[in-house]
C-alpha cells in the first residue's frame, strides 16, 4: 500500500486568523476537541503508514480503521456544527453550549426557533391500568406533565383506551387540535417561536389500537407551522405495527420517538415498578433503528439505591446503543407517590444540587460528542413537590451544570475522547 493511498483519506481543518482568535477565547473546550481529535487521525494514519510499509498491515486492514476513524471525524464535526462542503474542508460554526442541545439541533436544521408543544392524548400506561402492574412507576404523577392550557378535575370522564382511568377523557373533554393551537399561541406569544413539535408526553403515547394512534397523530401535526413530532412511550409499548406507522408518518414530519429507560439495570427498574426490563428496551430501539426513527432516552438520576457507578454504566450502556438522544432527569418527589412513602419512612434521600451538577457533568463527559441532549433536569410545580426544594428552580439547576462545566473545563465526550486517544497510544 502506498503513502499516497493512505493520506488521501485525511482530512483538513480551515479556519481564517481572525475566526481562530474568536472561537479560541469562547469555545475553548470545542477548538481542544477539534486539535485532539486531528491529532488522533494524524497518529493513526502515520502508524499505519509505518506498518504497511513495513509489511505489517495488508490494505484490506489498513482501509477499514481509517474508515472507522473517518466516521468519529463526521460524528464530531456533527457535535462541534460543522458544515462539510464540496472541497471536503470543514467550516466552523459557532455553538452555545459545552454539549450538543436539542435548542441548536432544531434551530440548525429548520433554520429558526423552534418550540415544543406539549398534547395529551388521554391514555394511560400498562403498569398502571393492571394489564402489567397497578399505581404506576413509584415516582410518576401525571398532572405534573399537563399542557398549561389544560384544568385537570379530579374525577375527569374515562376515554375509551384509558382503562385505568388516571388521565382519561382527555379527548373528550379537549380535543388534540384545540390543544395544539392554544399551546402554540401561548408559546409563540411568551418565546417567540416560529415553528413547533408536537410532543405527545403524557403517559404511554403508543398504548392504543394503531388505528386511534394514526387520528391522534394527524391532528397533532394540522397546524401549518408544525414541522416535527415526538412520540413518548414505554419500550414494551411499541410493536412493528406501531414502528411502521412512526416510520409512515416520519416520510410527513420530521419525527423522533422518546422511551422511558431511566436506569440500565433490572433490578432498578424492578424497584421503581417500570414493569418492563432493558432486554425491552434495547429491542425496541434496534426495531425503531432498523426503520430510521431516532431514539432518545429518558434517564432519571438519583434513583433509590443507585450508586454514582450504576448511573454512568447507563450512560455507557446508551452510548454503546447507538441513541440519538438523551433526556436526563433529577428525582423529583411528589405528593401522593409511592416514593414520597418512602422519604417519609427515611428509606430515600434525594440528591443534593451539588452531587447532581455533580452526576450530570460527569454523565455528559461518557456520552459521545453526535447525542443530542434533550434536557439537563426535571421540572415541576411547587404544588406538586415533597422534596428536594431546589426542584422548583430550573434555571438554577442549569446555571449550575454550565458553570461546573466551566470550572472543569469540560464538555460532552471528554472522557470518551481521551479513551481514544490513549487506545490510540498504545503500541
Amino acid at each position: 500500500m502506498s503513502k499516497g493511498h493512505i493520506l488521501q483519506c485525511s482530512t483538513t481543518l480551515t479556519f481564517s486568523k481572525n475566526q481562530f482568535y474568536d472561537y479560541q477565547k469562547k469555545y475553548k473546550c470545542h477548538l481542544q476537541s477539534v486539535i485532539l481529535l486531528l491529532d488522533c487521525f494524524q497518529l493513526l494514519t502515520n502508524r499505519l503508514l509505518k506498518n504497511s510499509l513495513s509489511g505489517h498491515y495488508e490494505q484490506s486492514e489498513a482501509i477499514p480503521t481509517l474508515r472507522l476513524l473517518r466516521d468519529s471525524a463526521i460524528a464530531m464535526t456533527t457535535f462541534l456544527s460543522f458544515t462539510i462542503t464540496n472541497t471536503d474542508f470543514l467550516t466552523f460554526k459557532s455553538m452555545t453550549k459545552r454539549y450538543s442541545p436539542i435548542s441548536d439541533f432544531l434551530k440548525n436544521k429548520f433554520g429558526c426557533k423552534v418550540f415544543k408543544v406539549s398534547l395529551n392524548a388521554g391514555l394511560t400506561c400498562p403498569n398502571r391500568d393492571g394489564t402489567k402492574g397497578i399505581g404506576g412507576c413509584i415516582y410518576c404523577k401525571p398532572e405534573t406533565l399537563m399542557p398549561l392550557n389544560y384544568h385537570y378535575e379530579n374525577n375527569p370522564p374515562l376515554s375509551p383506551f384509558n382503562k385505568g382511568g388516571m388521565m382519561g377523557g382527555f379527548l373528550d373533554d379537549m380535543k388534540i387540535r384545540e390543544q395544539l393551537y392554544d399551546g402554540i399561541a401561548y408559546i409563540r406569544k411568551r418565546h417567540k417561536a416560529e415553528k413547533f413539535i408536537s410532543y405527545f408526553q403524557i403517559n404511554t403515547n403508543t398504548y392504543a389500537p394503531v388505528s386511534a394512534l394514526e387520528k391522534i397523530y394527524q391532528e397533532g401535526i394540522d397546524h401549518p407551522d408544525v414541522v416535527g413530532i415526538a412520540v413518548s412511550t414505554r419500550p414494551d409499548c411499541v410493536d412493528d405495527n406501531i414502528l411502521d406507522l412512526l416510520q409512515n408518518l416520519s416520510k410527513e414530519k420530521f419525527l423522533w420517538l422518546e422511551l422511558g429507560l431511566q436506569s440500565s439495570h433490572n433490578k432498578m427498574l424492578k424497584l421503581i415498578n417500570r414493569c418492563h426490563t432493558v432486554e425491552n428496551f434495547t429491542d425496541a430501539v434496534k426495531r425503531a433503528t432498523e426503520r430510521k426513527i431516532p431514539v432518545c432516552s429518558h434517564v432519571i438520576l438519583g434513583l433509590p439505591g443507585e450508586t454514582r457507578e450504576d448511573m454512568l454504566a447507563t450512560a455507557r450502556f446508551l452510548s454503546n446503543l447507538g441513541i440519538w438522544g438523551i433526556k436526563l432527569h433529577h428525582i423529583h418527589i411528589h405528593k401522593g407517590t409511592k416514593l414520597e412513602e418512602m422519604y417519609k419512612k427515611g428509606k430515600f434521600r434525594p440528591l443534593g444540587l451539588d452531587e447532581y451538577a455533580d452526576l450530570v457533568v460527569k454523565f455528559l463527559q461518557e456520552i459521545p460528542e453526535d447525542i443530542i441532549i434533550h434536557r439537563l433536569c426535571g421540572d415541576t410545580s411547587r404544588r406538586f413537590l415533597v422534596a428536594p426544594d431546589w426542584s422548583v428552580n430550573k434555571f438554577l439547576i442549569l446555571d449550575k451544570i454550565h458553570r461546573l462545566m466551566e470550572e472543569r473545563d469540560t464538555y460532552q465526550g471528554k472522557q470518551r475522547i481521551k479513551e481514544r486517544r490513549n487506545n490510540l497510544c498504545q503500541p
